[in-house]
C-alpha cells in the first residue's frame, strides 16, 4: 500500500499597534500575515509567506532553520517567499543598522512564524490537488520610453502575461490551500503617505485579495508567489496628489478584481486528484556580476550608463517542486514577464509556476533588451550582461533532471 501525503494550513498576524513608530512608519492599516502549507509524507515540505517587502538572506536562512526545526522538516525542503508589499517596514540587515526596528520585526516575524508552523503541523488531513489559470487584468508592462530615456511608468504596448495560475490543496475537511502566481508587483502604496504626510503599514493589493479569499472560505489560505513581474506593476498606482482615502479604495477596487479572479480560477477545476509523487529539484546557475554605481533612490532616466562588471560571479539558485506532473519553479532574482514565459517554454510544464524572491532576493536579473535600453532593472541590479542566457541553460539542466 502506498503511503499517503497529509497537508495542514497555517496563519498567523503580526499587528504593529503597540510598537509604533518604527522607522518612517507611524499607523497601520492592517496587520502583516504569515501563511503556512506543510505537507507531509514520504517526502515532506513546508512553504512559508511574509507579507514583507523582501527579506535579507541571512534572516532567510535563520526562519529556515526554525521552521525545520518546527516542523521537523529538512532545511533544504523548506521555501521562504514574501508577497513583495511595498508598505511594510523592511527588516535591516543587521540588528546594529536599526536596533529597535530590527528587534519588534525580527520578535514578531518568529512569533507568527512559529504560530502559522504549529496550527499547519496541528490540522494535517488527507487531500486532493487540482490545478487552473486564468487571465487577469491588472498587470501593465512599466517600462516606457522618456525623452531622457527609459523610465517607469504604464506602458499598454509593452509586454505583461496575464495568466493567473493557482495551484489549490483541498483538505477533506474542505478547507482550501491555495498557492497563486501571478507577474505583478504589489505596490499600489508604493512610497505613499497619508494626507497628513504619514506613512502607514498595509499588506497591500494581494495581501487584501488573499484576505477576501479566506474571509470566504474560512479556514483557508491563499498564498502568493511573485511571478516574473520584474517590468510589471498594478494597472492604476497610488498618487499623493489624492487623498490617501482615495488610494485606499483604488487599492481595494483591485484587490476586488484580484479576489474574483482567485475564485473564478479554483471553480474551474473539475479533476481533483491525490498527491502522488513530491519531488525536489535544485540547479545551481552562476551569472555575471556587476558593480553597482548608483544607489537606488540616486536612479533616474539617462541614455548613457556605463555597466561595469567586477569579474566575479554569482551564484543564483533554482529551486523546484514537482507534484505529480505539476510544476512549482523557485528563485532569488526578479525576472522580466516574456523572460519568464522564455523559461516557462524551456521546461517539461509548460503552465508551470515560477516565483521570484523564493529564499531571499537578488533584485533584478535583466535580460539583454534591458540593458540596450537601459532600463530601471539594469541600472538597479547586481547581476551582469549574458545572465539571462546562463540563467536559461540552467533552467535546461533542471529540465534534463526532471525527465
Amino acid at each position: 500500500m502506498k503511503e499517503q501525503y497529509t497537508i495542514g494550513f497555517g496563519k498567523a498576524a503580526m499587528t504593529f499597534s503597540d510598537t509604533l513608530p518604527m522607522g518612517n512608519y507611524t499607523r497601520a492599516a492592517t496587520p502583516l500575515q504569515v501563511r503556512c502549507i506543510t505537507i507531509v509524507g514520504p517526502t515532506k515540505m513546508l512553504l512559508l509567506s511574509m507579507e514583507m517587502t523582501s527579506l535579507p538572506n541571512q534572516a532567510v536562512a535563520k526562519l529556515r532553520k526554525i521552521a525545520a526545526q518546527e516542523a521537523d522538516i529538512g532545511f533544504q525542503n523548506i521555501w521562504v517567499t514574501v508577497t513583495h508589499s511595498f508598505s511594510s517596514p523592511h527588516l535591516p540587515q543587521e540588528s546594529s543598522v536599526d536596533t529597535h526596528r530590527y528587534t519588534v520585526l525580527w520578535d514578531k516575524m518568529v512569533t507568527a512564524v512559529t504560530e502559522a508552523i504549529r496550527q499547519a503541523m496541528t490540522n494535517q488531513q488527507a487531500f486532493t490537488m487540482g490545478r487552473s489559470k486564468i487571465s487577469c487584468p491588472l498587470n501593465v508592462y512599466r517600462n516606457v520610453q522618456t525623452p531622457d530615456g527609459w523610465w517607469l511608468g504604464a506602458n499598454f504596448a509593452g509586454y505583461s502575461n496575464h495568466d493567473l495560475r493557482v495551484l489549490t490543496f483541498k483538505q477533506a475537511s474542505g478547507h482550501l490551500g491555495l498557492i497563486y502566481n501571478y507577474d505583478i508587483q504589489s505596490s499600489v502604496f508604493d512610497h505613499l503617505t497619508d494626507d497628513d504626510g504619514q506613512l502607514w503599514i498595509d499588506d497591500d493589493l494581494v495581501g487584501h485579495g488573499s484576505a477576501n479569499f479566506e474571509d470566504r472560505h474560512p479556514g483557508s489560505v491563499a498564498i502568493f508567489i511573485p511571478g516574473a513581474a520584474g517590468d510589471q506593476r498594478p494597472l492604476l498606482m497610488g498618487d499623493n496628489t489624492k487623498s490617501f482615502a482615495e488610494n485606499q479604495y483604488l487599492c481595494r477596487k483591485q484587490a476586488d478584481v484580484l479576489d474574483t479572479c482567485i475564485e473564478q480560477a479554483q471553480q474551474m477545476i473539475n479533476k481533483w486528484v491525490p498527491l502522488q509523487m513530491l519531488t525536489r529539484y535544485r540547479q545551481e546557475c552562476r551569472v555575471a556580476q556587476k558593480a553597482e554605481v548608483v544607489n537606488t533612490f540616486e536612479i533616474k532616466p539617462t541614455r548613457k550608463f556605463v555597466f561595469e562588471a567586477t569579474g566575479q560571479r554569482l551564484s543564483v539558485g533554482i529551486d523546484a517542486w514537482q507534484f505529480n506532473q505539476w510544476l512549482l519553479v523557485g528563485t532569488q532574482p526578479e525576472l522580466n514577464s516574456e523572460f519568464g514565459d522564455a523559461c516557462r517554454y524551456l521546461l517539461p510544464d509548460k503552465s508551470a509556476m515560477i516565483g521570484t524572491m523564493v529564499n531571499g532576493a537578488l533584485k533584478y536579473l535583466p535580460d539583454s533588451r534591458d540593458f540596450q535600453r537601459i532600463t530601471y532593472q539594469a541600472m538597479n541590479s547586481f547581476i551582469g550582461q549574458g545572465a539571462d542566457k546562463d540563467f536559461q541553460a540552467a533552467i535546461q539542466q533542471l529540465c534534463r533532471r526532471n525527465e
